[in-house]
């Protein structure tokens, strides 16, 4: 089994926030998630918003250390990476990001030439003119000599999230994390670009965290999957489990919500609708924090926390009503 690239355990990360005159709260944001992204894996996690997935990128790539919880890269704790020079130095060439915006994570008063020689200047690493056109090349963009005295507007959406993909495969990282990123794209660029994940991959040797709430995409790519729910994981597993064989019902909920791809279908059978909405971060319920929306919730769900189990191989469930659900 390959090494594990992120090791996170009991994590926590909690924001202090003013609800009022002299009044203040915590916002609840990642509640305790324990999870292993094994090297050369494809980690997706998932969820509705305000699940608390893209505060667990931010943990991942160290730009919030966590409140309290073990949080470790290859075996080195986080809080000891943020504290070291030499070690975050390392850290910040090892794990890069895809963001959601391509637009607003590119400079638009810099060329796409520049844009890509800055993480060779931030880390004083000697590059030419032939590294900059192969990052391009990589990413589908050919002739790449044809971009590089472009700017951000006189390329498409497309080609801008390619150029952010380059951007990140500059210094040859070992973890990339990709918020939403397809989210911003048509859909016939969102194939394109996961398949090009896919190749780099492969190509790079890479390890990925994708954030995503689009389920139907991550066939393909996901190796395992993570879904959460109010800051909590409520499920997780191999990718073909949670996808064949969910066993939460809000797992279940999120698959039937994907409408079919034959129209006629989508008309004859109305797509389920999960009712409520999800909890504040500042005020969750106790017990199981999906109990408020949950169609086998009993009084058990209102009062305890279901604990993660496992249900088949490396597939765990947080629910206790599991017979109840699949059948």
């Amino acid at each position: 089994m390959n090494e594990a690239a992120i090791f996170a355990e009991d994590v926590k990360k909690y924001y202090t926030v003013k609800v009022g005159f002299r009044k203040k709260a915590e916002i609840k944001a990642v509640d305790g998630i324990s999870l292993i992204v094994r090297e050369g894996e494809s980690h997706c996690i998932v969820g509705e918003s305000g699940s608390g997935k893209t505060t667990v990128s931010k943990l991942v790539l160290g730009l919030e250390p966590p409140t309290s919880g073990t949080l470790k890269f290859f075996g080195e704790d986080l809080k000891e990476i943020l504290v070291d020079k030499n070690k975050l130095r390392a850290f910040r060439k090892s794990v890069q990001a895809v963001f959601q915006d391509p637009y607003s994570s590119l400079n638009p008063r810099k060329t796409i030439k520049e844009i890509l020689e800055k993480p060779f200047k931030v880390h004083q690493i000697d590059y030419n003119s032939s590294i900059i056109e192969s990052l391009l090349q990589d990413v589908g963009m050919v002739p790449p000599q044809a971009f590089l005295d472009r700017y951000v507007h006189q390329i498409s959406g497309g080609q801008r999230q390619r150029v952010c993909i380059a951007r990140a495969l500059a210094l040859k990282p070992k973890i990339v994390t990709l918020d939403e990123p397809t989210a911003a794209l048509d859909v016939t660029i969102k194939a394109q670009i996961l398949n090009l994940l896919i190749d780099l991959k492969s190509k790079y040797n890479l390890t990925y965290v994708i954030i995503s709430h689009e389920l139907p995409l991550l066939k393909g790519i996901a190796d395992k999957i993570t879904v959460m729910y109010a800051g909590k994981v409520i499920e997780q597993g191999p990718a073909k489990n949670i996808f064949s064989k969910p066993h939460h019902p809000y797992t279940i909920g999120l698959l039937e919500s994907i409408p079919p791809p034959d129209p006629k279908t989508a008309k004859e059978k109305p797509l389920p609708v999960m009712e409520g909405e999800p909890p504040s971060p500042v005020n969750p319920p106790p017990g199981c924090r999906f109990h408020t929306r949950c169609p086998f919730a009993t009084d058990v769900c209102r009062k305890e926390e279901p604990k993660l189990s496992e249900v088949e191989k490396e597939h765990f469930t947080a629910c206790f009503h599991l017979r109840n659900v699949v059948q």
